[in-house]
């Protein structure tokens, strides 16, 4: 049998056995997972993204806790388009750059610390395996000089879609205020002060988003420099007493490289929460703080950082202790085989104690799936219906003050310019001014 949709398939091979590996080679290189023909869907999904491409928990907890539910609770289709394009622009800066601009950074980071490109692009399992001493130290920086170089670049891209939805935008409407784009500004149609105000704001965006990419273009640059400059003189900063001395670079090491299956990828949340919080979390959310254009957009954006904090933090804990607590029996008969993980279970487990694998892919199943639910309300839908609530609650609030203080100026107004025959406008205004005390008290 030839090619089916970039997968080659041959029918003549031998059946393969539970636990064996599967290798698809398409028009995206080769892919090499385990064949269980017992598995489910949802393990056949979750075990593609922890083992063929890493990232990809991130992807679906962007997927139920941004795109879906932002997408689909919006006031008006002025606001779906814009919600959706943000998405789409910072999704494919996260999935899409981060791995393009790592691989175009390894040859750079060669360029710049002497280190071959492919032991900074690596495995680093199998990189670093047998180095040590100043030699394992020399690629440590030049990995992590790579990893803090292109996450600077990554970030300043993530900041910069927020100005370019402010751009798009204010093309597509004509309006630069939040308000009027969720359809709270009263007029639909700009007028021609809105159109003035909108075309200072757009060039305004523009200048930004330029100064964000030639910035972070040199942060990437600037920081691969001077992690090649130390890899080329490692005598000077990376001996034990200096800056970057073994321990201390192991453990930035540790934290901010990217440990992926490969050095261009970035882990799952629930492998390294640090790194994905700082690589796609901050940046992401404090491009939308600093490109609010009102103060109803910034009271939306808080509310959308806080239940993301409790979405990122606090749910993936209080789902793996509930799905513990409940799994106890069947974990506690899997201790050896801790921590779990898709692979584990369809390679070790099905061969050493077949009897638990089911159990064990159904708690790794539904622990996931319970974690992107809650992600899906808690992160995603919850603050969208609070905030449309409470910016139209506040919104109507705001008007009816307004309207009331214009209607007692108008009322002050009329009664001052009218005097009794006979009676001073000081007679008139202390009698009516001490009236208003009087309702007051």
């Amino acid at each position: 049998m030839g090619p089916v949709g970039g997968i080659t398939v041959s029918p003549n091979k031998p059946p393969l056995l539970l636990g064996q590996t599967v290798s698809f080679r398409g028009n995206l290189g080769s892919i090499a997972l385990p064949l269980v023909t017992s598995v489910g869907p949802l393990t056949q999904l979750f075990s593609f993204f922890e083992r063929a491409y890493e990232p990809g928990f991130i992807l679906l907890s962007k997927i139920f806790g941004n795109v879906l539910p932002r997408t689909a609770i919006t006031r008006n289709s002025a606001e779906r388009k814009e919600v959706l394009f943000n998405e789409l622009t910072q999704g494919s800066t996260l999935f899409v750059m981060l791995p393009l601009g790592s691989a175009v950074a390894n040859h750079i980071q060669q360029w710049f610390s002497g280190i071959p490109a492919r032991q900074i692009s690596g495995q680093n399992a199998v990189t670093l395996a047998g180095l040590k001493g100043l030699e394992r130290q020399r690629v440590l920086i030049a990995k992590l000089g790579k990893s803090l170089g292109v996450s600077a670049l990554i970030a300043s891209m993530l900041v910069a879609t927020t100005y370019l939805r402010n751009y798009r935008t204010i093309r597509r409407t004509g309006f630069s205020d939040y308000k009027q784009v969720v359809g709270l500004g009263g007029s639909k149609v700009p007028t021609a002060e809105d159109r003035k105000q909108a075309d200072t704001a757009a060039q305004k965006n523009l200048r930004i988003i330029q100064g964000l990419l030639v910035g972070g273009l040199a942060a990437m640059l600037g920081t691969m420099a001077a992690a090649g400059w130390i890899a080329r003189r490692g005598n000077l900063m990376l001996k034990p007493g200096g800056f970057f001395n073994p321990e201390r670079l192991e453990h930035l090491f540790k934290d901010w490289a990217f440990v992926g299956k490969h050095s261009n990828q970035i882990n799952a949340v629930q492998k390294s929460a640090k790194q994905s919080l700082w690589v796609w979390g901050v940046p992401s959310y404090l491009g939308w703080f600093l490109g609010c254009r009102d103060q109803y957009e910034v009271i939306e954006q808080a509310s959308k950082f806080g239940t993301f904090l409790l979405g990122y933090i606090t749910t993936p804990r209080l789902v793996k202790a509930l799905m513990e607590r409940v799994d106890a029996k069947v974990l506690d008969k899997a201790a050896r085989f801790k921590p779990l993980n898709y692979g584990k279970v369809l390679e070790t487990v099905s061969k050493e104690a077949p009897e638990l694998m089911q159990p064990l892919l159904k708690h790794l199943n539904t622990r996931n799936a319970l974690a992107l639910a809650v992600n899906l309300v808690v992160v995603g839908a919850m603050p969208v219906v609070f905030n449309q609530f409470f910016t139209a609650w506040r919104y109507r609030r705001e008007q009816a003050d307004k309207s009331e203080k214009m209607h007692s100026q108008q009322m002050d107004s009329r009664s001052a310019t009218f005097v009794p025959q006979g009676q001073s406008e000081e007679s008139v205004f202390f009698r009516r001014k001490s009236f208003q005390d009087w309702g007051k008290s």
